[in-house]
């Protein structure tokens, strides 16, 4: 469990620096100590800054068909430390946003420890993202959310499986202090809803929570012209860029 209240105190707000040597300059990931709740600086921001984050992460694995790409929750590569195991993808929200680009029958979230099956849906051939809708998933506990079909009622095709893991109940108190914060710096009456999501995502994404910061760009429900052809070629290119990113 994170001690957020010294961390606070000894850790330098993280601005809109781009530390990663990495392309595009991704925020780069904050290590367990570093999961600070810490103000993060929204002059500038945009969505196009945001979306290049998300297209350019580096992924772990494949997925199982080459056809599939699990876009997120999924676990991040570990450039600083390999070869120690690659950091599982969190999730702050309860009912996270689980993406990917493919078709599929079904979806499915498991609890990683006994493979018990919490909550499962039937999807439609158009279907790339989805808001888990089960019973509320528990804080400080590993899932695995897997997509699959049916060749015929004996063989089920399993397209792609990732694991994520939900914050603590401490993690995620003080991520709901911090944006209650970020929503009280801005007058609602001049704040529209898609700039408040921006705000949010940009905290998510300098956290590194991608499932949670993409989640505030689907949430949009009139969004503009530019982040309307923004989630379209984000869908649409994403697994491209992934996939080249895992290869390189």
């Amino acid at each position: 469990m994170l001690e957020w209240t010294r961390i606070r105190k000894n850790t330098l707000i993280i601005g809109f620096v781009l530390f990663s040597v990495e392309v595009v300059g991704i925020p780069q990931r904050l290590e367990p100590a570093g999961w600070a709740s810490v103000p993060s600086q929204s002059q500038g921001i945009s969505w196009s800054q945001i979306f290049n984050w998300l297209r350019h992460r580096k992924v772990k694995g494949g997925s199982r068909d080459p056809s599939f790409c699990a876009i997120t929750p999924v676990s991040l590569l570990n450039r600083v430390s390999q070869p120690e195991p690659s950091p599982v993808a969190t999730v702050w929200n309860l009912q996270p946003l689980l993406a990917w680009k493919g078709s599929a029958e079904h979806i499915e979230v498991r609890q990683k420890d006994n493979d018990h099956l919490v909550w499962k849906a039937t999807l439609t051939a158009k279907d790339q993202h989805i808001n888990y809708q089960g019973k509320a998933l528990q804080p400080g506990q590993t899932y695995v959310w897997r997509l699959r079909s049916r060749v015929n009622s004996k063989f089920p095709v399993i397209h792609s499986a990732s694991t994520f893991q939900v914050m603590t109940d401490t993690e995620r108190q003080q991520v709901k202090m911090d944006l209650i914060r970020l929503k009280s710096r801005y007058n609602p009456r001049n704040t529209s809803t898609e700039k408040l999501a921006l705000l949010r995502a940009n905290y998510f994404a300098q956290h590194q929570l991608w499932s949670d910061t993409l989640r505030e760009a689907l949430r949009v429900k009139q969004p503009s012209p530019q982040l309307a052809q923004l989630l379209l070629a984000f869908f649409t290119e994403t697994c491209k860029t992934n996939n080249e990113m895992r290869s390189g």
